[in-house]
């Protein structure tokens, strides 16, 4: 704090949520831990691809890859052998 207090004190903070938060009722996203990875690699891929310096088309393309891959494993993983 400044100016520094000559005396001790107790600092408190109040937190009021905001009624019109969008993620205040969320659930959450019913994922499977093994394709964990693949939204780490989705999320990865949209963060590379977007402008800014963060920018690395190469990386956000094998990110891409990795992440149309675990769709594809999850896809297989849900469909019925007859």
């Amino acid at each position: 704090l400044v100016p520094t207090p000559t005396s001790a004190g107790t600092l408190t903070i109040d937190y009021v949520p905001r009624e019109d938060d969008p993620t205040m009722n969320c659930q959450p996203l019913p994922i499977p831990s093994q394709f964990a990875w693949c939204v780490k690699w989705g999320v990865i891929a949209d963060l590379l691809a977007q402008e800014g310096e963060a920018n690395d088309p190469i990386r956000a393309e094998k990110a891409e890859k990795l992440f149309q891959l675990g769709v594809e494993l999850a896809k297989l993983s849900l469909t019925q052998v007859k």
